[in-house]
C-alpha cells in the first residue's frame, strides 16, 4: 500500500479497511489468472460512472463512508460536550451569592443518583462526604452526605470526578478546575461571613477585673472554642448581610466557636459595638 492509499485510508475504521484491502487482493488473484484482463473492470467503471460504475472500479468498498475515529469522536465530545457543560458550571458557581445558593448548585450539577439533573455529571465529595441531597448528612445508599458547613469548613478537601466517557487527562484538567473554583468561591463567602462581629468577655489581671471585646468573627475563628461569644440581634445582623441564608451561616459558624454553642447578644451595657 503506497502512502497516497495510507491518506485516503484516515477515517475508516478496522473493519472497513480489510473489506477494502480484501478487495486489492481479490483484483491482484483476478489479474494473475486472466492475464490482466480484469483490471478492465475499474476501466470500466471509471468510463461508466454512477452507482454501477464506482462498484466496477473499487468493489465492496465503493460505497463505504469514512466512520469518525474515535480519538475524533473524542476530541469532539469534550469540544462539544465536557467544556461548555464546565464553562457553564463555573459561571454558576462563580454567580453564587450565598453557601446554600453554592451548595444547591453543587448538588444540581452531581450525580442523578444524589440529585443532580445536569448533562454532565461530577461528582463531589468534601471530608469524604457526597455532596448531595438525599440524606443531609446521613448515611443512605451513596452517603455518607456533606452539610453546607462541611463545605465552608473544610474547602482543601473537595474532591469533584467529571462523569464522560474520554480521556482520564481530559477529565483531570476540568476536574482541577472545578476544585478550584469551588475553594475560591468559599474563601469568599467565608470573607463575607467573617466581617460579623461577634463579642465577649474575658478576665485581666489574674482575674482582678475583666475585659470586653468586639471583634470580626473572622479573628475568633482563629482561637477555637475559647470564650462565650455575644452577636448582634437577627436584626441588625439581616441588616449587615441583607441576606437571610447568611445570617443563618454566619450565627451556625459564631456558634461553633463559641464555648457552649449558646450564643449571647451584643449590648450597649457590656459591649461598645
Amino acid at each position: 500500500m503506497g502512502v497516497s492509499e495510507l491518506a485516503s485510508m484516515r477515517g475508516y475504521s478496522s473493519g472497513e479497511m480489510a473489506l477494502i484491502a480484501t478487495h486489492h487482493v481479490g483484483m491482484a488473484v483476478a489479474d494473475y489468472w486472466t492475464g490482466g484482463l480484469a483490471e478492465l473492470g475499474p476501466l470500466l467503471g471509471n468510463w461508466i460512472g454512477g452507482d454501477f460504475g464506482r462498484f466496477l472500479a473499487l468493489g465492496p468498498g465503493a460505497f463505504i463512508k469514512p466512520s469518525i475515529p474515535r480519538r475524533v469522536r473524542e476530541v469532539q465530545n469534550v469540544r462539544d460536550v465536557l467544556m461548555p457543560n464546565t464553562n457553564a458550571l463555573i459561571a454558576t458557581i462563580n454567580a453564587a451569592k450565598t453557601p446554600e445558593e453554592l451548595f444547591n448548585t453543587l448538588v444540581a450539577w452531581g450525580s442523578g443518583y444524589t440529585g443532580g439533573t445536569s448533562r454532565v455529571a461530577f461528582s463531589m465529595t468534601v471530608l469524604g462526604k457526597t455532596i448531595g441531597n438525599v440524606g443531609h448528612g446521613t448515611e443512605g445508599p451513596y452517603g455518607p452526605y456533606a452539610t453546607v458547613d462541611d463545605l465552608l469548613n473544610n474547602p482543601e478537601t473537595i474532591r469533584v470526578g467529571a462523569q464522560l466517557g474520554v480521556s482520564q487527562h481530559f477529565l483531570d484538567d476540568v476536574n482541577r478546575a472545578v476544585e478550584a473554583a469551588i475553594k475560591a468561591k468559599v474563601a469568599e463567602l467565608n470573607a463575607v461571613l467573617g466581617q460579623g462581629l461577634v463579642g465577649y468577655i474575658e478576665p485581666v489581671y489574674g482575674g482582678a477585673a475583666t475585659r470586653s471585646t468586639v471583634e470580626q468573627l473572622s479573628s475568633a475563628l482563629g482561637r477555637g472554642r475559647a470564650f462565650d461569644l455575644s452577636v448582634q440581634s437577627r436584626s441588625d445582623l439581616k441588616a449587615f448581610f441583607n441576606d437571610d441564608n447568611l445570617v443563618e451561616a454566619f450565627l451556625r459558624r459564631a456558634a461553633a466557636v463559641d464555648r457552649d454553642r449558646d450564643l449571647g447578644i451584643l449590648n450597649t451595657e457590656q459591649f461598645i459595638v
